[in-house]
């Protein structure tokens, strides 16, 4: 797995919108069991922000038919934008990517007082790209994911694969083919109307590590305040 990266995010979503247009071909998921990631463990967990909101959805499922030919399928994860991912869970933490269970309490703790208490909003743009997966922009108005992936990383370290972005991911890509070729069927969609949504919840799920598209199973959720 990779060093941790920085955890104030980085909105360079036009930086990474010519890094992927610069690239020959997209980095494909392949289907099955990982065991050299697993190494004898199950289930991997994060903390995330289900989407709910109607128009975000219908984004997504936009995004989605446009990019259904090139997509792994079934994609059976709900829309959610990852706040910090916590790892895999375990009594003790040993390997550089485990969480134990006592950082994954204390975690829920510092989110109870951070965030509980007040409306935090979410802003969704357009579609874009990593190389291994489309997505959907997220912005943060009021930087507070930003403070809050602060607080959880003085808890345990977050292991990443690159600088943070807010998003949603749309699925994965099932074969390496050409950005060219990608890049003309995302562009359509890399002008649209920002969304505003409410984050109803942080949630805290994890997900069967030998199944790179299965569901997510919903350990805890921490409820926040809605509406003006």
């Amino acid at each position: 797995m990779p060093a941790a990266a920085p955890a104030t995010p980085v909105d360079g979503f036009e930086t990474t919108w010519s890094e992927f247009r610069s690239a020959s071909i997209v980095q494909p998921t392949v289907p099955g069991d990982d065991r050299s990631w697993r190494r004898g463990r199950d289930r991997y967990f994060a903390w995330v922000v289900p989407v709910d909101d109607a128009a975000v959805l219908n984004r997504f499922e936009e995004g989605r038919a446009a990019l259904a030919p090139w997509l792994l399928s079934p994609w059976l994860r709900r829309p959610h934008v990852t706040v910090f991912v916590a790892g895999f869970a375990r009594r003790r933490a040993i390997l550089d990517d485990d969480v134990s269970f006592g950082q994954l309490k204390a975690q829920s703790d510092v989110i109870r007082h951070a965030v509980r208490a007040s409306r935090r909003v979410l802003v969704a743009g357009a579609l874009n790209s990593f190389r291994s997966a489309p997505f959907i922009e997220i912005h943060c108005p009021d930087s507070w994911l930003a403070s809050t992936r602060r607080a959880l990383g003085q808890v345990a370290r977050e292991q990443r694969f690159c600088a943070y972005q807010p998003h949603v991911t749309v699925g994965v890509y099932n074969a390496a083919y050409a950005t060219r070729t990608l890049s003309q069927v995302l562009f359509p969609h890399r002008i649209a109307a920002p969304l505003e949504f409410d984050a109803g919840s942080v949630d805290l799920v994890s997900y069967d590590a030998a199944d790179v598209a299965g569901e997510l199973r919903l350990e805890e959720r921490i409820t926040l305040q809605r509406g003006r």
